[in-house]
């Protein structure tokens, strides 16, 4: 899903807004189709409603800069949508009433990117964090925390590297190994 949102995920601690949920009160006119709706606060939301909520495709934008353009579900983010911050992250992915779900992708100011599953706002199971010079943390997340599964080595270990064992290396496993 394309967004015009110009900021992007939230950073570690950061919690998304709420949405701008309100009461219908008796009598009040409920909103159909699309429309649009601004608070005093400075938000507003431009989309679809349904009974007076925000339901359908729309996009919600808060004072301090945030904005959500996707899916909602009774005034929720629900389904598929991308959540900007005025930082420079940006979520891209699944919602549930109103807190990231499923698969996500979170893109970084510096440039790095995470992709994996959310569980309730958090990271949760596996993924992966791709820097801009190309290295990766992969393993499985809680919140900010890393079960590593893989790392890079930068050169592989032989014995040969090490001379004074030399004398412990039999010539036909030294040249087999070295033949593989």
């Amino acid at each position: 899903m394309q967004s015009s949102c110009n900021g992007a995920a939230a950073p570690a601690g950061v919690r998304s807004g709420s949405g701008g949920g309100r009461v219908a009160v008796v009598g009040e006119e409920r909103r159909q189709g699309f429309g649009v709706q601004e608070w005093p606060d400075g938000s507003k939301y431009e989309g679809e409603f349904l009974d007076g909520f925000k339901h359908g495709k729309g996009r919600y934008s808060w004072r301090n800069g945030e904005c959500y353009e996707g899916f909602f579900y009774k005034d929720f983010k629900h389904g598929d949508g991308v959540y900007c911050w005025p930082t420079g992250h940006k979520f891209t992915g699944k919602f549930y009433l109103n807190r990231k779900e499923g698969y996500g992708h979170l893109s970084f100011p510096s440039g790095a990117i995470f992709q994996g599953l959310y569980y309730s706002d958090q990271r949760f199971g596996p993924g992966v964090v791709t820097y801009p010079d190309g290295r990766q943390d992969v393993g499985f997340w809680l919140g900010q925390r890393l079960l590593k599964l893989c790392s890079s080595v930068e050169e592989g270990f032989s014995l040969h590297s090490f001379p004074e064992y030399a004398t412990f290396m039999q010539s036909s496993v030294t040249e087999a190994s070295l033949i593989q």
